[in-house]
């Protein structure tokens, strides 16, 4: 058994420390205030004759077994699952509640990152993704949103490798009234995102799909990423395994990501890999895929919605 102290400025530094020394099989056992407004985490490696239950009993009054019981039926990874279950004690104690679905809407408000994506200090938005992600048709959901909302709106495609989705993309954007280019060197790009931006509009770019495990794809989009300041907006299937998709979004992390777009999260009854990948990445939220249609296939992500997945 080895048990050590962490302390830092936040969550996401502890767990990464945390990660680093103990590894993905670390339970975290209890945390607390420190000095100087620091948190003290206190985690350990697992070992077959501890006796888990008690240990969190005594690190808090608050009993956990019902959070518990629902996030592993969500599949979390453990570290995912630990610094969730870890804020939701020490909210629990320091506030004196007891109500679950309050107690873990404060633990996702105080781990994750909830964001604006149609903040227009920030207009660029690129979105990256694996084969069958639904990369294309997130990028369309988030135009007409953004149209609806009187924004201006440019889509702009540099897959060159999907002829069909290129010619479905151009069609969608006549119907909803927005500007399309394709685009197959990097310089038009720039030059087409300056002209853009000097019209105040939104600008919203299709990125061909990569196999994340091939050094040369990863190496082929980034060179497109480093054209010019952008949003990186990695979409990703709900339905996958949560494992898999934290480390196909560490891989993604190398571009820069800042936001996760969750995509078929009504096609799911866990999401355990929304939370799993948002818990260990410093990456926001905004929007999920709830549905085929267009029109209707994107919901506002929120702290409360979350915890109303999990709790009822």
């Amino acid at each position: 058994m080895k048990i050590k102290k962490y302390i830092a400025s936040d969550i996401a530094t502890l767990m990464r420390l945390v990660r680093e020394e103990l590894g993905e099989d670390a339970v975290i056992i209890s945390t607390s205030d420190a000095e100087d407004g620091k948190i003290e985490m206190i985690a350990a490696l697992d070992s077959p004759d501890i006796n888990w239950d008690n240990l969190q009993q005594k690190a808090s009054d608050y009993n956990d077994v019902f959070l518990r019981e629902r996030l592993s039926k969500h599949l979390l990874t453990a570290s995912a699952a630990s610094s969730i279950l870890s804020a939701c004690r020490q909210i629990a104690t320091e506030n004196k509640i007891n109500d679950d679905s309050r107690i873990l809407t404060a633990a996702f408000e105080q781990l994750y990152k909830f964001g604006n994506f149609f903040d227009m200090s920030r207009p660029i938005k690129m979105f990256v993704g694996t084969h069958g992600s639904g990369k294309t048709t997130t990028l369309v959901k988030m135009a007409l949103l953004a149209k609806l909302r009187n924004i201006p709106v440019k889509i702009i495609s540099i897959d060159n490798v999907r002829t069909g989705a290129n010619n479905q993309l151009e069609s969608l954007s006549k119907i909803l009234e927005i500007d399309f280019d394709f685009v197959r060197d990097k310089q038009v790009l720039f030059d087409k995102i300056l002209k853009a931006q000097g019209n105040n509009q939104m600008i919203l770019i299709d990125t061909f799909a990569i196999n994340p495990y091939l050094s040369e794809d990863i190496e082929r989009l980034r060179q497109w990423c480093k054209i010019i300041s952008s949003d990186k907006v990695l979409t990703l299937d709900a339905m996958s395994n949560a494992e898999n998709a934290v480390e196909i979004a560490e891989i993604f992390m190398q571009l820069g990501i800042d936001w996760l777009f969750p995509t078929k999260m009504d096609a799911t009854r866990r999401i355990g890999t929304i939370l799993s990948v948002a818990a260990l990445h410093d990456i926001k939220l905004g929007y999920g895929g709830v549905g085929p249609h267009i029109s209707e296939g994107a919901a506002l992500i929120t702290a409360k919605a979350l915890a109303r997945l999990i709790t009822e």
